[in-house]
């Protein structure tokens, strides 16, 4: 059994694509069934039941947790601001790539490094 560990879809597809894996092993080999156990920090053992949806309160996950692999930026009220409207903000990413954008309440935006400047790609707050 293979048990891949990894992120992107498409290198756990090609991965377990037949070809690839009967280059790999010198043998014959199909694919009988693909399940996905985690995605990013989220664990299927970790799910609510299908169930269980509506038959009370839920432990909802903070948004901030999906992007916990980003670098966080800390923005005043300013800046907070101009994110809301989707205008560029000052600011630095600690490396190249998109970072998450909080402020005291949490997530509010994924931004992106343009021109000196950082630019809001997704926002969350209005």
């Amino acid at each position: 059994m293979l048990h891949p560990s990894s992120s992107p879809p498409p290198w756990t597809c090609s991965a377990l694509h037949s070809a690839n894996l009967e280059t790999a092993t010198s043998r014959g080999a199909h694919l009988h069934a693909l399940r996905r156990t985690a995605i990013g920090p989220f664990r299927v053992e970790d799910a609510e039941p299908l169930g269980e949806l509506g038959a009370g309160p839920i432990a909802l996950r903070a948004p901030l947790d999906a992007v916990s692999h980003l670098p966080r930026v800390r923005v005043d009220a300013e800046a907070r601001d101009r994110v809301a409207h989707g205008r560029p903000f000052q600011g630095s990413a600690p490396r190249p790539g998109p970072v998450a954008v909080v402020d005291d309440g949490g997530l509010i935006a994924i931004a992106e490094p343009d021109d000196g400047l950082l630019k809001p790609r997704v926002v969350l707050v209005g």
